[in-house]
């Protein structure tokens, strides 16, 4: 298996097929109901649970990648919280260098 496999089957396995049924749902509620959150959407219970299928199918893909990659105990580091960063760093005053 190639990282170009891996890539083309998730993109063409998993998230096209999620997006394709999902986001023009949305974007119809987001037309007809302007203003209102998502959280009013009457399907945003059943796009949520299937994005929680995705990310677990995703999973799968995760440790594939890095099994090539040659990261070893691969579980543990896709599996650990992430480290809080913030957004955005302001870049450094001043020229470079100084």
């Amino acid at each position: 298996m190639t990282v170009e496999c891996l890539a083309v089957n998730f993109l063409n396995l998993e998230l096209r097929p999620f997006l394709s049924r999902w986001h023009p749902r949305l974007r119809a509620f987001e037309e007809a109901s302007p203003g209102r959150p998502e959280t009013e959407w009457p399907l945003a219970a059943d796009c949520g649970a299937e994005l929680r299928l995705l990310q677990g199918n995703a999973r799968s893909y995760l440790l594939a990648f890095a099994r090539l990659a040659g990261v070893r105990d691969a579980e543990a580091m896709i599996d650990a919280p992430l480290v809080h960063r913030p957004h955005a760093v302001a870049p450094p005053r001043g020229p470079v260098g100084s």
